[in-house]
């Protein structure tokens, strides 16, 4: 079944410049890694859909004293019995028959009677009666809150990156109406992670970014994100045939040190990327029915210049 969790965004915070991922049950920052996302992707979803306590979830817990493997999440009952057993793997990696063999060794020393295998694309929920595992077809508990009403605040968008915490609330209420409108649940098949270094001098443009189809040959990949000053920034990737030919990212703020009507972009030709910047001909929606066309003819006024 499609994963519940991938629904949620990893929160993060800065570390100077770097951006780094941030565990709650850990309470302390880690590196930006595809399992990592994976882990606390659903850690937020055990923690604000199903109100699973903190406290009764470990992360990262050795199966016993000299033990090298470790369980990536380990939920237990109010008595402190385990209760759920979950095992994280990249998006890339596929579910087969050696992932459910090593949960089911690790269940042997944990004694779980529900079991998860999750790569963030899809989950694969087992109920245990000794060393027999039963597939379940859905989460063994309802949720108790649904998507749409955590997403309402605006401190939920600042946390995952989405907007800055120094934007003003009137831009940080428009950009979490943006933020809800581009990453609605029914666009979850169109939201990817934009893997790897890219980077804008300061900026990091790896991110949670949705994509939207312009035409059979063209499609334009838009996120809001903010950088380690607190800025909110609006980031675009234009693909044409399979290749990304410019992308562009607007500041919204003053904090930023340049104004606001400022657009950087590189062009991508055969001589390789090429950083420039120009000026905003006109203020930028952020409505996403406004705000997609907009970025199209801006992008297309500049590969045309």
């Amino acid at each position: 079944m499609k994963s519940s969790a991938r629904l949620h965004f990893p929160p993060i915070r800065w570390h100077g410049q770097e951006k780094r991922l941030w565990n709650r049950v850990w309470r302390r920052s880690c590196k930006d890694l595809p399992e990592e996302r994976v882990r606390l992707r659903f850690l937020d979803w055990l923690l604000l859909q199903h109100e699973w306590p903190p406290g009764h979830i470990a992360s990262e817990r050795s199966l016993s004293s000299g033990h090298a493997q470790r369980t990536d999440l380990l939920c237990h009952d109010e008595e402190g019995n385990p209760s759920w057993l979950i095992e994280c793997k990249a998006p890339s990696v596929r579910i087969g028959e050696s992932a459910s063999l090593q949960i089911a060794q690790y269940n042997r020393i944990v004694q779980a009677p529900v079991l998860c295998l999750t790569n963030g694309v899809s989950d694969y929920w087992y109920r245990t009666d000794g060393d027999r595992l039963d597939a379940l077809d859905a989460p063994p508990i309802a949720e108790t809150l649904p998507i749409e009403a955590i997403r309402q605040s605006t401190s939920y968008w600042v946390d995952r990156g989405f907007l800055g915490h120094k934007s003003s609330e009137a831009l940080q209420e428009a950009l979490t109406g943006l933020c809800r409108q581009l990453y609605d649940p029914s666009h979850a098949d169109s939201i990817f992670y934009l893997e790897g270094t890219w980077r804008n001098d300061h900026l990091y443009l790896t991110h949670d970014y949705r994509s939207v189809p312009l035409s059979r040959r063209r499609l334009l990949a838009v996120a809001p994100l903010s950088d380690a000053s607190g800025s909110s920034w609006i980031s675009a990737l234009h693909h044409e045939n399979g290749a990304t030919n410019a992308m562009i990212q607007i500041p919204l703020d003053p904090e930023t040190g340049v104004p606001s009507d400022t657009v950087h972009y590189h062009l991508t030709d055969r001589k390789g990327s090429v950083p420039r910047s120009s000026i905003l001909p006109d203020p930028l929606p952020l409505q996403a029915d406004q705000l997609i066309p907009a970025l199209d003819q801006l992008i297309q006024s500049l590969l045309t210049s």
